[in-house]
């Protein structure tokens, strides 16, 4: 009996009496400097980083007779990379999609159809910060946006940033723009 009385006895004195309160069951989740009641993103939700919408005008007149195509878009940057929107998927073979039209056709039953994996996201380029708050994008994308772009913030606004693409083919500059990005909430 002795025995026990010490052994609680020391044990109260190793760890200290702390009165008894109501632990919020999402503080670890919620991070000690996170005030917000949110959880952190789960991982059916793929979205993450910051999603931008751009406009651009182009710098000189163009060309007479010349198209002047449009510049505007959305793209997603996270961590130093920057990512279409949008989700590819790799469509079956075409050779693969008649096969099996072709036994339906017939009545030979119903082949198997290898389908596509899920969605892939594509990186578009990278992004790197320069002196006094400026932001280099490295776009290396030949479907949409190839070229350098350089923005900075935009004075007296809270978020809509400003600056300029220079278009690429290869090395060569083909147009010069004047862009205008706002981080959006999709």
């Amino acid at each position: 009996m002795r025995v026990k009385l010490l052994t609680i006895a020391a044990l109260s004195i190793l760890t200290p009496w702390q009165p008894a309160a109501a632990q919020n069951p999402l503080a670890d989740l919620l991070g000690k400097g996170n005030t917000q009641q949110n959880l952190p993103r789960g991982q059916d939700d793929q979205i993450e980083g910051t999603i931008w919408e751009y406009k651009g005008k182009l710098k000189s007149k163009p060309k007479e007779g010349e198209k002047i195509p449009k510049l505007e878009g959305k793209f997603r940057t996270e961590g130093k990379a920057i990512f279409d929107i949008s989700r590819r998927l790799a469509l079956p073979k075409p050779g693969d999609v008649k096969k099996v039209v072709e036994s339906i056709r017939t009545g030979d039953g119903l082949p198997d159809l290898k389908l596509p994996s899920k969605p892939q996201v594509k990186r578009l380029g990278q992004y790197r910060k320069l002196t006094r708050g400026k932001l280099r994008l490295d776009f290396d994308d030949k479907e949409s946006l190839n070229g350098i772009m350089i923005i900075w913030k935009k004075a007296k606004t809270a978020d809509v940033w400003m600056g300029t693409y220079s278009e690429k083919k290869g090395k060569k500059t083909v147009r010069s723009w004047l862009v205008e990005l706002r981080p959006i909430e999709d």
